[in-house]
């Protein structure tokens, strides 16, 4: 069973507590947590499993990287566009949309899945 990453994104994003949720819709996957670049947030990951804990975790540090690294460019692009006065429903619009590829794509290259900031 596989949520979408709309839906992953919004629980994410909202701080929902969604551990039960992943794990019984994951149940064969570790969860990870990392703590955001700024140190603000942890970011929750679901990741398929390795041959050990050990590759299984350095693969969810590397999906954390990348995704932590990507949703930082979104908001720099975002906070520029809120700086020149773009609407805000249309900014809305680009970020939702630009998460959502951010977390499919994350999920693609490293099979760990973004569900949770905190």
């Amino acid at each position: 069973m596989r949520i979408p990453a709309a839906i992953a994104l919004v629980l994410g994003l909202a701080g929902c507590s969604t551990d039960t949720l992943v794990t019984s819709a994951y149940p064969d996957r570790e969860v990870f947590r990392f703590r955001t670049s700024d140190g603000a947030d942890v970011n929750s990951y679901t990741c398929e499993r390795g041959p050990t804990v050990a590759a299984t975790k350095a693969r969810a540090g590397k999906a954390h990287a990348f995704f932590d690294k990507g949703i930082n460019a979104i908001g720099e692009k975002y906070a520029v566009h809120i700086l020149n006065g773009v609407d805000p429903a249309k900014i809305n619009k680009g970020i939702g949309a630009e998460a959502e590829v951010l977390v499919d794509t994350t999920e693609a290259r490293y099979q760990c899945l973004f569900f949770d900031a905190q």
